[in-house]
């Protein structure tokens, strides 16, 4: 009996958490085997380059080159960016003060340009314990869109840095004073390492928020090759199992994200456009 091939999907970490669920009922009811390989937002489009992934995925904008033929693009779920943080105990707030107010903007962003600044100058509480922020690595695409979001020219070369969404939680955990950034859906992560979540200029992240005014949102997003891709309806049956009201999206509203099915014109399978 031979040995069933195994398909490469890959790409950011932030995504991985929601295919392990989506790909576990996918390849049971499909009897194949697919495995994810996390390498990052950069490292999902360079598998598609190099045809080494049947889809890549990422957690900010495709670049442009993935949105057309050769290759197609797809926005499949709204997503946010959560500030973490280990706070000290000068700075104990209640959950409505956990505010990063339009004010205080900047002084998160001078802190990952190398700024020193303290919780007090964060939140306004009565402490003078340093913030430590935590940063992601060149690769993530939520370091991408956290960057381009509070306008971070350059992150300075001494911040720490955490590989994956994990890392980044357990890096914030183990240090008190700390202050970091992750997926939303991270969420119950976050809440199992008891960290505090930071509201945005006034809004908390939930699913109503991700899709109105929650000022740190953006896309999960997928590509594939349209040309000599052997696998295309490999990538047409997961895209109708993502698609599909009891399966894919079931996963991703159980993530507490948002289902969305945006294509970025190139559409090459014409019985699936929108969500059902």
């Amino acid at each position: 009996m031979s040995k069933k091939p195994t398909y490469l999907f890959g790409g950011s970490t932030s995504v991985q958490g929601l295919m392990n669920s989506v790909l576990k009922k996918f390849t049971q009811e499909h009897d194949i085997r697919v495995a994810y390989n996390s390498s990052g937002s950069s490292g999902g489009e360079t598998g598609i380059k190099d045809n080494t992934l049947v889809l890549g995925f990422t957690s900010r904008v495709l670049k442009p080159e993935f949105t057309k033929a050769p290759y197609a693009g797809l926005k499949f779920a709204i997503d946010g960016i959560l500030l973490i943080a280990n706070l000290p105990s000068d700075c104990k707030q209640s959950d409505s003060e956990l505010d990063l107010v339009s004010s205080k903007v900047n002084i998160l962003q001078q802190i990952y340009q190398g700024t020193t600044k303290t919780w007090g100058d964060l939140l306004g509480c009565q402490s003078s314990t340093k913030v430590i922020p935590i940063n992601r690595e060149q690769n993530s695409g939520t370091r991408d869109v956290f960057q381009a979001k509070l306008q971070i020219k350059e992150f300075s070369s001494q911040l720490r840095t955490a590989n994956n969404t994990a890392a980044a939680i357990q890096e914030v955990k183990n240090v008190q004073g700390a202050i970091g950034y992750v997926s939303y859906g991270a969420k119950k992560l976050v809440s199992e390492a008891n960290l505090s979540i930071l509201k945005y200029k006034g809004i908390a992240a939930s699913p109503a928020t991700l899709q109105t005014d929650y000022g740190l949102k953006r896309y999960f997003e997928l590509t594939f090759r349209l040309k000599d891709n052997k696998n295309l309806s490999l990538v047409k049956d997961f895209l109708l199992f993502l698609k599909n009201k009891e399966k894919g999206q079931q996963a991703i509203q159980a993530d507490e994200l948002v289902p969305a099915w945006e294509w970025y014109g190139t559409n090459l399978f014409s019985d699936l456009p929108t969500l059902d």
